[in-house]
């Protein structure tokens, strides 16, 4: 019996399976024992005004993330912007959601910086 393949879009591993974009399912991000439902904390967000986080302060953050280098130039341009959510006690605000194009805007961000001084 042959098994099922299933490929992704761009060959990339965090990319979505092809054919299965209108499945429902849950997204989840995990950081220690916590485990963040994405699709709930879009719908909270949603009701909060956008906070701008330094890009330092992100830069930061994402030394700590794990990053898939080849997803990062492959993501749309226009995906919005990211999630992060107070934990409990208020003992930090991870990114939950967004860590690809965060690290896709610090590297802009650090070329511009560096095309700036030269």
């Amino acid at each position: 019996m042959s098994s099922l393949r299933l490929r992704r879009h761009n060959n990339c591993p965090r990319c979505p399976v092809i054919g299965a974009e209108d499945i429902p399912g849950e997204e989840y991000f995990e950081i220690l024992s916590l485990r963040f439902n994405i699709g709930v904390a879009r719908k909270l967000a949603a009701r909060h005004d956008l906070t701008r986080v330094a890009p330092l302060a992100m830069a930061r953050w994402l030394e700590h993330a794990r990053i898939l280098e080849s997803h990062v130039w492959h993501l749309p341009s226009n995906a919005g912007h990211g999630i992060m959510v107070t934990l409990p006690a208020g003992c930090g605000m991870p990114l939950i959601d967004g860590n690809h194009r965060a690290a896709r805007g610090i590297a802009t961000w650090r070329a511009l910086l560096r095309k700036g001084a030269e």
